[in-house]
């Protein structure tokens, strides 16, 4: 019988049933179900432009490595302010009212 810190598998298994799938999971059945790409996992089945490559390293030589702050970079938060002014008339405090970031799940 394996054990993980005490709990038989059996037992942990069948209390992490009520979690379900991953939002992964589900993104990847409804692509393939719809015969589209798969951009959720962050990994496309083809290459991207050369040009896309150049900026990449081009970034990470200029010391872009790390993940964005949860709010989104200062510069995006800009742009997407004054897009909406521009667009719509809204005035925006990019350092305040915006945020930019890569997605969210839903709380379960």
């Amino acid at each position: 019988m394996w054990l993980w810190q005490g709990v038989e598998m059996a037992q942990l298994v069948q209390r992490m049933t009520k979690f379900g799938t991953a939002i992964f999971t589900e993104m990847t059945l409804l692509a393939q179900e719809h015969d589209a790409i798969n951009l959720g996992q962050g990994a496309p089945d083809n290459q991207a432009p050369a040009i896309v490559h150049e900026r990449a390293i081009e970034a990470i030589r200029d010391g872009h490595n790390q993940y964005a702050p949860d709010i989104g970079i200062p510069e995006l938060r800009e742009a997407i302010a004054h897009h909406q002014q521009h667009h719509y008339d809204i005035t925006l405090d990019p350092a305040t009212q915006v945020q930019a970031s890569a997605g969210a799940a839903p709380r379960r």
